[in-house]
């Protein structure tokens, strides 16, 4: 089985909000290389300053032990998107952290009802997460700081099946990471567990990576384009 690699997005000097890096992407505006996150997993902690720009992020992958800078380029939250771009200061620091084409997701899709679908996140510590689309037009509202929410219009997942109710689990950290299908293309962005009453248990919540893509104004890197726009170490 193909697993995306395995990252952290942190604010430097805070542990509390560090999140799942989603992929890699190229910025349509400027052609700039960078990653996707959850906008929440810093603005969410951030009130003493005025924007994500005042915000210094890195990029850690545990099991190669290095970090590297990105910079904050542009969020979605005037959207409804509760995702953000940043790009990479070197882009060396690519092939450092691990990223190869072979781990690359190889397109996007957009979820259908029942589609079976996995997700790799910090927050389930490697885990493989499995869940089912149940619900396209879900709406959740999420608070950020004390004058600020966001309402989400996005996908609800469930249990892969009613036998086994405990497969659609995530974790805080997990926000940021990629839900994705058996062809190995990127469906959703992780952003919330739900709490649904009726089941009484967390469910995962994304939204579609194709309007995370439009709202950031960035592309999907894929496997065969990986070779062209990144230096091999």
């Amino acid at each position: 089985m193909i697993l995306p690699t395995y990252l952290r997005i942190n604010l430097v000097n805070s542990h509390r909000n560090s999140g799942s890096v989603g992929m890699l992407v190229r910025d349509n505006r400027s052609s700039k290389l960078g990653v996707i996150y959850c906008l929440h997993q810093h603005k969410q902690f951030c009130a003493d300053t005025n924007t994500p720009t005042d915000t210094e992020l890195t990029i850690s992958n545990y099991s190669r032990s290095i970090t590297v800078p990105v910079k904050y380029a542009r969020d979605g939250f005037s959207q409804f998107i509760d995702a953000a771009f940043a790009v990479f200061e070197d882009v060396s620091d690519i092939t450092k952290l691990g990223f190869r084409a072979d781990k690359l997701f190889t397109g996007i899709s957009d979820p259908n009802i029942g589609d079976p679908l996995t997700m790799f996140g910090i927050g389930s510590q490697g885990n493989l997460n499995f869940a089912r689309v149940t619900n396209l037009q879900e709406q959740l509202e999420f608070p950020l700081l004390s004058n600020e929410k966001m309402i989400y219009n996005g996908v609800l997942l469930g249990p892969m099946s009613a036998e086994d109710p405990a497969s659609a689990f995530c974790y805080p950290g997990d926000s940021g990471a990629i839900w994705y299908n058996d062809k190995f293309e990127a469906v959703g962005l992780h952003v919330a567990g739900y709490y649904a009453e009726a089941e009484h248990k967390i469910l995962p919540y994304m939204l579609k990576i194709s309007d995370v893509l439009n709202a950031l104004d960035v592309s999907i890197v894929t496997p065969d384009e990986f070779s062209n726009l990144v230096p091999t170490e």
